[in-house]
């Protein structure tokens, strides 16, 4: 198997790093033959072969989210935001990390969208800080829009590339945290997404830090 071009730059793929890793019956299915390669030219790091769109999304709509991974299979009304400690205390930190740049915008009424918003453990935080924010979320897990749903939050249920390329709408937030190394070609959604912000908008992304 030849490596794909490089998706930053087009440049070739020369350094295979390792297998990538998977802990699941469906991730050994989608990505058991794949391996992480380093770009000779830019030093960008992607998995080749990467799965088609469609089989990508049927896992991240259906099988992601199950036996209790990733976070939790369903979460708990009653106990949210509770339920997954972690991903509470990460919402906070990132509501703390942007609330002095939030100060600049000079509103309290922010709109805010959380890309691959999982169960709404971040936009929780934000409505606790901004309890007059509003909030949306895109997001094609169905047990994750469900709950969504049903904490107030408006869902584009559709691919991200999708929504951001049709939608009209612009944000004050936008956040996107670890979701966009799950995205087939991550490098497609960044125009999308600053045509989506407000003026003076601001974009909060986080990736993994791999050695």
């Amino acid at each position: 198997h030849d490596p794909a071009p490089c998706l930053a730059c087009g440049g070739t793929l020369q350094r295979k790093i390792r297998g990538y890793r998977t802990d699941s019956p469906a991730g050994v299915d989608l990505f058991g033959q794949a391996a992480l390669y380093r770009c000779a030219a830019c030093g960008f790091v992607q998995m080749d072969p990467i799965p088609s769109q469609e089989a990508l999304g049927n896992n991240y709509a259906s099988a992601y989210r199950t036996g209790g991974r990733h976070g939790a299979e369903v979460a708990n009304v009653q106990d949210f935001p509770r339920d997954n400690l972690f991903y509470m205390y990460r919402g906070q930190s990132i509501v703390k990390l942007l609330e002095p740049h939030i100060a600049r915008i000079g509103r309290e009424d922010l709109r805010i969208l959380d890309v691959g918003a999982g169960f709404g453990h971040i936009l929780h935080a934000f409505s606790q800080r901004y309890p007059a924010s509003k909030r949306h979320a895109i997001e094609i897990s169905e047990v994750c829009v469900n709950h969504l749903r049903s904490l107030g939050v408006t869902v584009f249920q559709a691919p991200t590339e999708e929504v951001l390329a049709t939608s009209t709408e612009t944000f004050d937030v936008i956040v996107l945290s670890h979701v966009l190394e799950h995205l087939r070609e991550p490098h497609k959604p960044i125009p999308l997404l600053r045509n989506r912000l407000a003026p003076a908008g601001l974009l909060h992304l986080a990736v993994p830090l791999h050695p």
